[in-house]
């Protein structure tokens, strides 16, 4: 992914007035997080997945969530603070269902899971209702 691209994505999340109160993953994180995803999953994570990390760890905007690099807390106002489950910790409580097996979940919609289709290389979003793919991408950014 480009990093006009991804700014791109951030301006259109920003102008959104969605949350988008994260600071970018420190590149020492974003290794840590490499190690953990193949050590834990047993994959790697997509390489622009990262990208969007190092603009911002996480982001929630229109419903939508790209899950951040670890589980942290998150103030969704000045009186609500609640804990955001990162990537490895997300994957590892979904690994028990079998729909889930070949794929690494990135973030989610209300209505959509954003998944990783590791055999195929390819971003998809897939109905949280059917599992069916909703839409399919080469590229991770195209999910959001």
């Amino acid at each position: 992914m480009t990093s006009q691209l991804i700014n791109d994505l951030l301006a259109v999340l920003r102008l959104d007035q969605g949350r988008l109160d994260s600071a970018p993953c420190s590149p020492e994180a974003l290794l840590n997080l490499s190690r953990r995803a193949e050590s834990e999953l047993g994959n790697p994570l997509p390489s622009d997945y990262f990208d969007l990390l190092a603009q911002a760890d996480g982001v929630a905007s229109r419903g939508a969530i790209i899950y951040p690099s670890r589980t942290c807390l998150r103030n969704a106002d000045p009186e609500y603070t609640y804990e955001e489950q990162g990537v490895v910790e997300v994957n590892l409580g979904l690994r028990h269902f079998p729909e889930f097996s070949d794929f690494i979940v990135l973030g989610e919609t209300e209505f959509d899971w954003l998944v990783w289709h590791i055999f195929s290389q390819t971003a998809q979003a897939r109905s949280r209702a059917t599992w069916d793919v909703d839409a399919q991408f080469d590229r991770v950014d195209a999910l959001f």
